[in-house]
C-alpha cells in the first residue's frame, strides 16, 4: 500500500493512533475505554469526510467502471487500492449464504415464472409455500435470473423476502451483480437496491477473474460511472469483508507513518513499506 497526498485524516491522526495502541495493550481500565472511544471517533471520522472530500474523478473520463471505483475508493479512505486487492474470490468463506437442501425442491417451479416474468404465479406459489430463497444445484438462485433478464418487479419481490441476501453465489462464483451487469441494457435501479443492500459486490471478482462492470458494454461505461458518482454515499455502508480490509489497511497505513523507522526519506516525500 502507498499513502496518497494528505487529506488530513492520516497526517493528524497516525500519531494519536500509535498512543491508543499503547494505551489499548498497555493501560488501566479507563486508559483502555478512552482508547475504545477514540477507536469509534476515528472510524466515524474516516465516514464522515467521505462526503467533505474533493474527489476530482471524470466520469467521462477513459478509465474503465473498475478502475473508477478504485479511485472513488481511494479518496474515501486515503490509501492506493491496487487491482489485485479488490480481487477477492467469489468462493471466500463465510462471506456467502448458503442455501439449504428444502430451497433446491422450489427452484423448478418457481424458475419457469421467473424467466416468464410471471410475478402473479410466483405470488401464488410463494403462497402455497414455495421459497423463493431457493436455488438449483449449481447455486443459481431466482435472483440471478431476474438480475439477468432485468426484471424490475420480480427483483423487489425478492430481496423483499424474510431472511432474503444478495450475499449469493453460483459455482462459477457469479453473484447476482455479475449476472445485472451482463444484461445489454444497464440496470442502474436493481443495482441501487444491490449497493443499498452489499456495497463489496461491486469488488468480487468470479472464477474467471472477471467483475461485474467486465460484464458490462463499453459504451456504457460512462453511465456507469456517474452512477458509482451519484451514488457513493451508499458505500459508507461497506461493513463486510472488503470494508474491514481496507479499514485494517487504513490502521496499519497510520500506525506505520507514526514509526520514523518505516519511512524512507527522499526529495521531502515518505513512502511507507507495503502491508
Amino acid at each position: 500500500l502507498t499513502t496518497t497526498e494528505s487529506t488530513g485524516i492520516g497526517s493528524n491522526s497516525s500519531v494519536a493512533r500509535h498512543e491508543v495502541s499503547k494505551r489499548r495493550r498497555h493501560g488501566s481500565k479507563e486508559e483502555k475505554e478512552l482508547s475504545r472511544i477514540t477507536d469509534h471517533n476515528f472510524i466515524s471520522t474516516l465516514r464522515d469526510e467521505i462526503d467533505e472530500r474533493s474527489f476530482g474523478l471524470d466520469p467521462e473520463g477513459p478509465d474503465t467502471p473498475d478502475a473508477f471505483l478504485r479511485k472513488l475508493l481511494s479518496s474515501f479512505f486515503d490509501i492506493e487500492i491496487e487491482e489485485t486487492q479488490t480481487n477477492y474470490s467469489s468462493a471466500r468463506e463465510g462471506f456467502f449464504e448458503k442455501p439449504v437442501d428444502d430451497d433446491m425442491l422450489s427452484y423448478s417451479a418457481l424458475a419457469a415464472a421467473t424467466r416468464t416474468n410471471n410475478l402473479s404465479e410466483l405470488l401464488n406459489l410463494s403462497k402455497e409455500g414455495y421459497s423463493l430463497n431457493c436455488c438449483n444445484r449449481f447455486g443459481e438462485t431466482l435472483l440471478h435470473i431476474a438480475c439477468r433478464r432485468g426484471f424490475v418487479e420480480i427483483a423487489r419481490l425478492l430481496l423483499d423476502q424474510p431472511g432474503a441476501s444478495v450475499r449469493i453465489v453460483d459455482d462459477c462464483g457469479r453473484t447476482p451483480l455479475h449476472d445485472l451487469c451482463w444484461n445489454p441494457s444497464p440496470q442502474l435501479e436493481i443495482c441501487k437496491w444491490i449497493l443499498d443492500e452489499e456495497p463489496s459486490l461491486f469488488l468480487l471478482k468470479d472464477k474467471r477473474n472477471f467483475s461485474p462492470f467486465d460484464y458490462t458494454r463499453q459504451e456504457h461505461w460512462g453511465l456507469w460511472k456517474r452512477f458509482l458518482l451519484e451514488n457513493k454515499e451508499l458505500f459508507k455502508k461497506m461493513e463486510s469483508d472488503c470494508y474491514g480490509f481496507l479499514k485494517r489497511a487504513r490502521v496499519a497505513e497510520t500506525q506505520q507513518t507514526s514509526d520514523p523507522s518505516n519511512n524512507l526519506e527522499s526529495d521531502g516525500t515518505k513512502e511507507v513499506s507495503p502491508v
